[in-house]
């Protein structure tokens, strides 16, 4: 957040990074990741291998996108990146929200 404020942009690249060398413990086998956010890059590092770590130290992980998916992979958009490491679902409003809800049961 404090990076955002002082640039005006934020990096999935630097907040993962962070996490995990804040919180190396806070991902298990018994824990889930879930990530909300639009997956745009600004052209940053996308920190892969870090993602990659983290998927796998959790029992499950996804990603919700409140972009939608005609959107996904155009400009800075590091969906299909992100994608390939975790589900990756549009989720633009509640119904989409219970949706994803629903097929985790």
């Amino acid at each position: 957040a404090q990076h955002a404020t002082l640039w005006g942009r934020t990096s999935y690249g630097r907040a993962f990074t962070r996490f995990a060398e804040q919180h190396p413990d806070a991902l298990t086998p018994k824990t889930n990741l879930l990530v909300l956010g639009d997956a745009r890059s600004n052209y940053s590092d996308l920190a892969l291998p870090v993602v990659r770590d983290l998927v796998h130290q959790a029992r499950h992980a996804w990603w919700l996108n409140p972009e939608a998916t005609r959107h996904w992979d155009t400009g800075d958009s590091a969906a299909k990146d992100y994608g390939a490491l975790m589900p990756m679902v549009e989720c633009r409003n509640l119904v989409q929200l219970g949706q994803f809800v629903q097929d985790l049961a």
